[in-house]
């Protein structure tokens, strides 16, 4: 997208790739959250940590495509005189007419991947509450109950200091 007015094919072209690119890189945090949601079950932290860390890298990549999606909404928008933020992939397919029936059956994939991930993010979500708890259960044994669950905790000492 190096030149000023871009043709709607060349947009189309780079819109395609992005979503294909999208596609892939929502597979591997799919794949890369159920690893921690499986490292979570397992008694190496160590492990946690390094599928935790590739997963917040992953999340850094995300910014940069993100900025390549925003770019090429500007493309469509400039290009059909339309305010880009209301466009939307669906709208972009049905605007390029027969050459938009690619995008549209890459954009079914695309949220069908979307889809799996925000299953997955939640099924971690879920696993880190329930380790979150049993560790709290096993402290408020240790300690006859009155070790508190620390993120209620935390307005307390603010409370105390006003």
């Amino acid at each position: 997208m190096t030149s000023t007015n871009p043709t709607p094919q060349a947009l189309n072209n780079h819109i395609i790739a992005w979503i294909r690119n999208e596609i892939a890189a929502q597979d591997i945090r799919l794949t890369s959250l159920r690893e921690l949601c499986d490292s979570m079950s397992r008694r190496d932290p160590q492990v946690v940590e390094e599928t935790l860390a590739r997963v917040e890298k992953e999340d850094e990549s995300s910014r940069a495509r993100e900025t390549k999606r925003k770019a090429i909404f500007e493309g469509f928008g400039e290009y059909w005189q339309v305010n880009p933020n209301v466009l939307t992939l669906r709208s972009i397919a049905e605007r390029m007419g027969d050459t938009g029936a690619d995008l549209m059956a890459l954009r079914l994939e695309l949220a069908e991947k979307v889809k799996s991930v925000n299953e997955a993010s939640r099924m971690v979500s879920a696993t880190a509450h329930m380790h979150r708890a049993v560790i709290l259960d096993v402290l408020n044994v240790l300690f006859d109950g009155n070790a508190g669950d620390p993120l209620e905790e935390q307005g307390r000492l603010l409370d105390a200091e006003a």
